[in-house]
C-alpha cells in the first residue's frame, strides 16, 4: 500500500465502496428475478394443474353422475323389457288355456279337430340363409336385409324438429306354422279317438310312455284328478340336441374337437351356427271332456314350443330394432328362458336347452361343474336318480369350473340352474323372481361384464300355480358396453370438450410461461446494461475525483516549493469552497503572515543593526519565529514532494 498512489487509493476506495456493494445488489436482484421466474412458472403450472384437476374431476363426476344416471334408465329399460316379454309369454299362454277350454265345450269328433288345428295358425320369424366363409371363418347373410331409406330423414314440420328420431321396421321374413303339433281326444283308459297330428297320425294308448313325444311324457297318470275347467300344463318337452363347439361353429375349431366340419348335425345356435337343427319341442296342455256331468275323456294341444320360443329368440334387447331374424350370442346381447324349477327352455343356442333322450325318455344329463361330476360318477347312480337327491343352488360361484369332458366327450351342455353351480347368476335369478317380480345384476362371464335381468311369467295355471314365479322367469343378458352406450357416448363428448379445453387451457399457459420467461430475460439484460453503465460511471466518477483531488494537492506542492524558494508572493488559485479549497485559503494565509513577519522582523533588524547584542537577540528571536512554521510547511511540502516523486516514479 505504500507504493500506491492517492489516486489509485481514491480509485480502488471507490470501486470497494460503491462497485462491489453494486454487484452484489445486481447479484440479489439476478436471484429474485430467476427466484420470479421459477414462481411465476410454478404458479402458473399450478393453477393449470389446479384448474385441469378442478375441470377432471368436475367433468368426471358429472360423467359418473350421468352415467349412473343413464345406466339406471337403462337398467329399468332392460328390467322392464323382461318383464313385458314375460307377461307376453303368460299371455300367451293363457290364450292356449282358452282353445282348450273352450275345445272341451264342444261336441268332439274328427272334423271338429281338424277344422281347430286349421284355424290356430301363427306367424314366426325366419332368417335368410347363410354359408359359411372360408376366407375369415365366419357365417356370412346371403341376402342381408335392408330398410327402405326414407327421401326426408328430418320433420316436415318446424315444431316437430327437436330430438325428431324415428326406427323404421326391418323387412323381416315370417312364416306362418300351426300353433299347435297335434291336437288329440283320447279317452278315460288313454286310447286316442281323434287327432290331428304332425309328430305322428297314428291313434296309439298314450297311458303308455313309449306311445307319447320322443318317449317321455307321463302326463296320463297325472290328469285322472282334473275337474271340469282344470287344465294340467306340462314341461317343455324335446329332444336334446348338443354341440362340441361352444361360440361359433368354424372349421378350426371342429378340428380341435376332433369331429367333422358337419355344423348340420349339432345344435342351431342363431349365427354362431345358423345351419345346426333347432330345438323341437311341446308343451302339453290337458283337460277333462265332461258329458252331463260324467268325464268322458281328455282333450290334449300340444303346443309348438317354438312359438314361445320366439319372444325370446327374436328380442333385440340393446338395439334400435327392437325385432331381429337372428341371434347373436356373440354379442353377449340375447334373451333368454327359464321353466318354473330353473331349466333352460329357451336360448339364443340350443344346445343349452334342456331336453330328453329319445331311446331313454329321461332327461339327458346337465351342464355340471367339475365337482358334482365327480360325485355323480362316484355315486354309480343314474344321473337323475342322483340330481333328485343332490342339494340344488350348492354354494354357486365363478371360482367353479365347468365339467369339460361332458363338452368334448358327450356333447351335453343343457343348462339346468339348479346344478349349475359355476354359474352363480342363477341362484340370482331365482332369488329375483321368487316373489312373482322382476330386477338385475351385473356379473362378469363369457368375458364380459353382463347386466343380467330376470322376470317372472305370471302363469299360474296346472302345476305353475303352486309358485309365486309361475310358469318360470325370461332372462337378458346385455353386454355393459352397449348397455353403457348413451352413457358412453356423453362421456366421449365431455372427454373431447375437456381435451379441447385443456389444449386451450395449456396454450394460454405456455403462452403466459413465454412471455414471463420472454419479460425476464429482458429484465436481466436490461439490468446487465445498466449495471455495466453504472460500473463505467463510478470509474469514470472516481477517476475524475481523484484527479480533482490529487491536482489539488500538486498546487499545495508547487505553493511550497516556491514559498521554499524564497518566492514570498506567490499564491495558490482557490477554484473551490471545499475542504482542499479551505487548505488553500490556509496556506495563502500563511504566506501571507509570514512574508508580513518577514518584513517586520527586517525592519527591527536595521534599527538594531549597530547593537551586537541587539543583532543577537534579533537574530534568536527570529530564528525562533521562522522556524517554527516553517518547520510545519516544510515537513509537509517534504511529504507532498515525496509522493509526487513515487507518483512520477510510478
Amino acid at each position: 500500500m505504500k507504493n500506491i498512489t492517492i489516486r489509485t487509493k481514491l480509485i480502488l476506495l471507490f470501486i470497494l465502496i460503491k462497485i462491489i456493494p453494486l454487484l452484489i445488489i445486481v447479484y440479489i436482484a439476478y436471484e429474485g428475478v430467476k427466484r420470479l421466474e421459477i414462481y411465476l412458472n410454478d404458479s402458473t403450472k399450478y393453477l393449470f394443474n389446479e384448474n385441469k384437476e378442478i375441470v377432471l374431476n368436475t367433468a368426471n363426476a358429472s360423467i359418473k353422475d350421468s352415467i349412473k344416471f343413464l345406466d339406471k334408465k337403462s337398467q329399468l329399460s332392460l328390467e322392464r323389457l323382461s318383464f313385458e316379454i314375460a307377461n307376453n309369454v303368460a299371455d300367451f299362454l293363457y290364450e292356449r288355456d282358452n282353445d282348450i277350454l273352450f275345445l272341451s265345450k264342444l261336441n268332439i269328433n274328427q272334423e271338429i279337430l281338424e277344422s281347430f288345428f286349421k284355424t290356430k295358425m301363427r306367424e314366426i320369424i325366419v332368417h335368410n340363409k347363410y354359408r359359411y366363409n372360408d376366407i375369415n371363418n365366419t357365417w356370412v347373410e346371403e341376402d342381408s336385409l335392408k330398410k327402405m331409406i326414407r327421401k326426408n330423414k328430418k320433420a316436415n314440420l318446424k315444431d316437430n324438429e327437436r330430438e325428431f328420431n324415428y326406427t323404421d321396421p326391418l323387412p323381416l321374413n315370417k312364416k306362418l306354422i300351426p300353433l299347435y303339433k297335434e291336437v288329440t281326444y283320447f279317452d278315460l283308459k288313454g286310447n286316442e279317438k281323434y287327432k290331428v297330428s304332425n309328430i305322428n297320425q297314428k291313434l296309439k294308448n298314450v297311458s303308455h310312455q313309449k306311445n307319447t313325444y320322443i318317449n317321455s311324457e307321463n302326463y296320463f297318470n297325472k290328469v285322472h284328478n282334473l275337474k271340469e275347467g282344470e287344465i294340467f300344463v306340462s314341461d317343455v318337452i324335446g329332444e336334446y340336441i348338443g354341440t362340441k363347439v361352444i361360440g361359433t361353429f368354424t372349421k378350426e375349431k371342429a378340428k380341435k374337437a376332433k369331429i367333422n366340419f358337419e355344423p348340420e348335425k349339432y345344435a342351431y345356435a342363431g349365427k354362431e351356427n345358423p345351419l345346426g337343427k333347432e330345438f323341437e319341442g311341446i308343451i302339453r296342455f290337458i283337460t277333462p271332456v265332461f258329458e252331463n256331468g260324467v268325464k268322458k275323456g281328455y282333450i290334449s294341444l300340444a303346443l309348438d314350443h317354438k312359438h314361445i320360443m320366439q319372444f325370446t329368440d327374436t328380442a333385440n334387447p340393446t338395439s334400435n330394432d327392437p325385432i331381429q331374424s337372428i341371434t347373436d350370442a356373440g354379442s353377449g346381447n340375447y334373451a333368454f328362458m327359464w321353466d318354473y324349477e330353473g331349466k333352460n327352455i329357451s336360448h339364443a343356442r340350443d344346445y343349452f336347452i334342456m331336453g330328453y333322450d329319445k331311446k331313454t325318455g329321461k332327461r339327458v344329463i346337465p351342464w355340471l361343474s367339475t365337482d358334482v361330476y365327480f360325485k355323480y360318477e362316484e355315486s354309480g347312480l343314474e344321473i337323475n336318480d342322483f340330481l333328485s337327491i343332490y342339494p340344488t343352488f350348492e354354494k354357486q360361484s365363478l371360482e367353479k369350473k365347468p365339467n369339460l369332458k361332458q363338452l368334448f366327450e358327450e356333447g351335453n351342455v343343457g343348462l339346468d340352474c339348479r346344478y349349475l353351480n359355476f354359474a352363480p347368476q342363477c341362484k340370482g335369478w331365482m332369488q329375483l323372481t321368487e316373489n312373482g317380480g322382476y330386477g338385475s345384476f351385473i356379473i362378469y362371464w363369457s368375458k364380459l361384464w353382463k347386466l343380467s335381468t330376470a322376470a317372472a311369467i305370471p302363469y299360474y295355471t296346472g302345476k305353475y300355480g303352486n309358485s309365486k314365479r309361475g310358469f318360470g322367469f325370461v332372462t337378458i343378458g346385455a353386454n355393459v358396453n352397449e348397455f353403457h352406450a348413451a352413457a358412453n357416448e356423453t362421456k366421449k363428448s365431455i372427454n373431447t370438450i375437456l381435451k379441447k379445453q385443456t389444449k386451450n387451457m395449456k396454450k394460454v399457459v405456455d403462452e403466459n410461461k413465454f412471455e414471463i420467461t420472454l419479460f425476464i430475460k429482458s429484465l436481466i439484460n436490461e439490468l446487465t446494461i445498466v449495471t455495466f453503465i453504472m460500473i463505467l460511471l463510478i470509474i469514470a466518477i472516481a477517476i475524475w475525483i481523484s484527479r480533482y483531488i490529487t491536482s489539488k494537492i500538486e498546487n499545495l506542492l508547487i505553493g511550497t516549493k516556491k514559498f521554499a524558494n524564497n518566492e514570498l508572493d506567490y499564491r495558490i488559485e482557490v477554484s473551490s469552497n471545499d475542504e482542499i479549497g479551505k487548505l488553500e485559503n490556509s496556506f495563502n494565509t500563511m504566506a501571507e503572515q509570514i512574508k508580513s513577519l518577514i518584513f517586520s522582523q527586517m525592519k527591527s533588524l536595521e534599527k538594531a543593526q549597530r547593537a551586537d547584542e541587539a543583532k543577537s537577540i534579533f537574530l534568536a528571536n527570529m530564528s525562533h519565529e521562522i522556524r517554527t512554521p516553517l518547520n510545519a510547511i516544510i515537513g509537509f511540502s517534504e511529504l507532498l514532494s515525496k509522493n509526487k516523486e513515487l507518483t512520477k516514479e510510478n
